[in-house]
């Protein structure tokens, strides 16, 4: 530990949220991120009530993924050019001024058009949210601002869905969009507080864009720290997505039991997740983050292997609190340290790099997943995810760059 660890141990939620710009920043994301939750369950009601078709949802969820993929690394090159807090404005401004046109449309095209949009416009302030944190606090700070934006984050994503639901049986859809849109219009307002100033390189041509992204993937690459977070963060974004398509498969044909378990048991790898992130910024003041991370993969590939071996429902609830609490172990100190560790000038392109990892690894495994649960028994599949993610804690431990506690 460092001389100033005394004064480190100090840093709490309070002390970042005292940082204007920082607590303006962190406002308008929890707003809008109460809208997001808004926004999903009405559009998938209001989707399925026009169609009646399950098949619809499902091209309804596709639409609102692929921005993040596609234009991941775009979205980076441009936010480093651009003011990046004109660029969150006016993503929630487009996306307020969007959801609004959803109570008038006519067909399912339409809303999977402006689903569309609205999520592309969200990639780009997603994005720009996260390069923008490291301007805010001051760099011991950092990892305390991530862990609470982390935690109120999770907390919006279980109060927004349920809000919508409430809103949407109530009072209907209608209302439910243009509640999401007000929530977007005062998230960019708050946003107009931030003082910031950016040096701007103008948003240049679509060739200039493209050359600055191969400059932050060359950078990223060369970057031994930034390739081996990325590679982290890959694989266990991967490994999840077999809990995400599965674990229903797991819950009806291994422990055979119905809805309300699994409900509890999703609710379980919420909390673990919950607790983990509320608890990161002071074990981050006490550990070094290679060793966070390093426990938390052993940790993840340890319950989703154990998930295969037992047939109880308390077991798996523990199990996947576990697997949520390694989750956040991991995700927290690897995006801290990938911020750090990014210049200003590129840090768009490597958090757009990030994002572009994180839910290509999810699509891709689901993907395999989906394949898996239908030729294997579906315990099988846990435990040759979770031996995976032992073994790749051991090899990512053996290769860890030596910069990596240097953050």
């Amino acid at each position: 530990m460092s001389n100033n660890s005394e004064e480190e141990e100090k840093i709490g939620f309070a002390d970042v949220l005292k940082n204007r710009n920082y607590f303006y920043l962190w406002l308008g994301k929890n707003i809008s991120y109460f809208g997001n939750g808004i926004n999903l369950i009405a559009l998938i009601w209001f989707v399925f009530a026009l169609t009646g078709s399950a098949l619809d949802v499902g091209i309804l969820m596709i639409f609102r993924t692929i921005p993040t993929i596609v234009f991941g690394l775009l979205s980076g090159a441009l936010i480093d050019r651009a003011n990046k807090k004109a660029i969150i404005i006016a993503a929630d401004f487009g996306r307020g001024l969007l959801v609004l046109l959803l109570p008038f449309v006519t067909s399912v095209y339409q809303i999977y058009a402006i689903a569309f949009f609205v999520s592309t416009f969200q990639q780009f302030s997603t994005t720009s949210r996260m390069t923008l944190v490291p301007s805010m606090v001051k760099e011991k700070q950092l990892i305390v601002a991530n862990s609470l934006y982390r935690v109120t984050s999770m907390i919006m994503d279980i109060a927004g869905p349920a809000a919508g639901g409430v809103i949407v049986g109530f009072l209907g859809t209608s209302t439910a969009f243009v509640i999401d849109a007000i929530t977007y219009f005062i998230s960019g307002t708050l946003i107009l507080a931030i003082s910031y100033k950016q040096i701007q390189k103008g948003i240049g041509s679509l060739g200039e864009l493209l050359v600055d992204v191969k400059e932050g993937l060359v950078y990223t690459w060369n970057h031994s720290v930034i390739r081996y977070l990325l590679i982290l963060m890959a694989m266990l974004m991967f490994s999840f997505g077999f809990i995400n398509v599965l674990a229903i498969v797991l819950v009806k044909e291994f422990l055979q039991v119905g809805a309300e378990e699994f409900g509890i048991l999703a609710s379980f790898q919420s909390f673990g997740s919950l607790l983990g992130a509320a608890s990161m910024g002071y074990i981050a003041q006490k550990i070094k983050r290679g060793t966070i991370i390093s426990i938390g993969i052993v940790i993840t590939g340890a319950a989703i292997m154990s998930l295969g071996f037992y047939a109880s429902v308390a077991l798996a609830a523990v199990l996947l609190f576990l697997a949520g609490v390694g989750l956040i172990a991991i995700s927290i100190p690897a995006t801290t340290t990938i911020q750090q560790a990014s210049p200003e000038e590129i840090r768009g392109r490597i958090m757009g790099a990030l994002m572009t990892v994180i839910n290509g690894s999810v699509v891709i495994s689901m993907g395999i997943a989906g394949y898996l649960g239908d030729t294997l028994k579906v315990q099988n599949v846990f435990i040759i995810v979770g031996v995976v993610l032992l073994v790749f804690s051991i090899v990512s431990y053996l290769f860890k760059p030596e910069g990596l506690d240097a953050f």
